[in-house]
């Protein structure tokens, strides 16, 4: 790990696996700011973003349908949780069509989140993982499940028509 941009992610395991594919940070602690692409990967991230005025900023962003260029600050950081399109819907209880290339800003205090939630890496990804722990579902529909499980074995290679037949959903429904 670099002491100029940190990046520290550790992948969901067991049950969580299916609506969060990591949690973890980045920041940029160098002396200047720092210009990056970010490529559509199929998440959903959540970021908790060191706000100016001390805190964190909560900010969800959705999926990018192509790159994007950006700014990380210099001094900024942020602890992000990356789900993926199930996670959204099942345990942000969201949709995935209102959050395609866009980005919307979730209240401050968003999962009853407190400043030694922040202190380091491992208290994030505790607290995080407590939390999800709270809302991840009994039951959820297999076919979702089963249609996602395709899409990222086969990194969205899979077409549109293949995947209701494995599915058993019409090509409509899925799109």
């Amino acid at each position: 790990m670099s002491t100029d941009f940190e990046y520290n992610f550790t992948s969901a395991t067991g049950k969580k696996s299916i609506f969060v594919e990591s949690i973890g940070m980045f920041g940029n602690f160098s002396g200047s700011d720092k210009e990056i692409i970010i490529l559509p990967d199929g998440r959903i991230d959540l970021f908790f973003v060191q706000a100016e005025q001390g805190g964190f900023e909560v900010i969800l962003m959705g999926l990018e349908s192509g790159p994007k260029h950006r700014v990380i600050t210099a001094g900024m950081y942020a602890y992000a949780v990356s789900f993926t399109p199930l996670g959204l819907e099942y345990i942000l209880q969201l949709s995935i069509a209102h959050m395609l290339n866009s980005a919307r800003n979730l209240p401050d205090n968003f999962w009853d989140m407190k400043a030694e939630n922040f202190q380091n890496i491992e208290i994030f990804q505790g607290y995080v993982n407590q939390k999800l722990n709270e809302l991840i579902p009994e039951k959820i529909d297999q076919r979702k499940q089963k249609l996602f499980e395709l899409i990222y074995s086969s990194k969205g290679e899979m077409g549109v028509a293949e995947l209701a037949k494995r599915v058993g959903w019409s090509s409509r429904q899925i799109n």
